[in-house]
């Protein structure tokens, strides 16, 4: 009498724990690596997304420093041309007519004083026509001016005893000069 063929069952029930234990440990290892391969994807597309903006972000710099470049080389030529309007800026008409009236003879005034970039158009009115090649000279003599000439002389009747002449003078001026020496120097 055989007891033990019951046994054999119970056998076969074991292999069939062991075989859904196998499954499911299969299937398992199925999800994990279906899970590990959907995160390198995702990484890798992360990655992509970042180069991609990294790129961008490049670009934008490199644009955005040309554009702060540009501005730096508008700002340059901006001073450079106030510099250059600086330097051919007028000089003080104060200080030079000053200057002017000190040279000026005894009885004499000016009548008329018109400057153009570097150029005065005098009129001085005086008592004698011997003044004006006084002035003239006195003109002539002086470093900030670099060419004097006697326009006219011409006579002026305002009453019946006095007379009165006009002289006019074409000066160029040493603006350089004038400026060093602060507006001419008086002699």
């Amino acid at each position: 009498m055989v007891v033990e063929i019951n046994l054999l069952q119970n056998r076969e029930q074991k292999n069939r724990t062991f075989m859904v234990t196998l499954i499911f440990m299969i299937f398992l290892l199925i999800v994990l690596f279906a899970a590990a391969f959907m995160y390198s994807v995702f990484i890798k597309q992360d990655i992509s997304n970042l180069q991609d903006t990294l790129t961008q972000t490049e670009e934008t710099r490199l644009n955005l420093t040309n554009q702060v470049n540009q501005e730096h080389l508008k700002e340059i030529d901006e001073l450079k041309q106030a510099v250059k309007a600086l330097q051919s800026y007028p000089i003080d008409s104060a200080a030079f007519i000053t200057s002017l009236i000190a040279l000026l003879p005894a009885n004499a005034q000016i009548g008329h004083f018109e400057y153009t970039d570097g150029k005065i158009n005098l009129q001085i009115l005086m008592e004698d026509d011997m003044d004006a090649a006084y002035y003239l000279s006195h003109l002539s003599q002086t470093d900030w001016i670099d060419s004097v000439s006697l326009v006219s002389v011409s006579q002026t009747d305002q009453d019946e005893n006095t007379q009165k002449y006009i002289a006019q003078y074409d000066l160029t001026i040493n603006r350089d000069d004038v400026r060093e020496n602060g507006e001419g120097d008086q002699e």
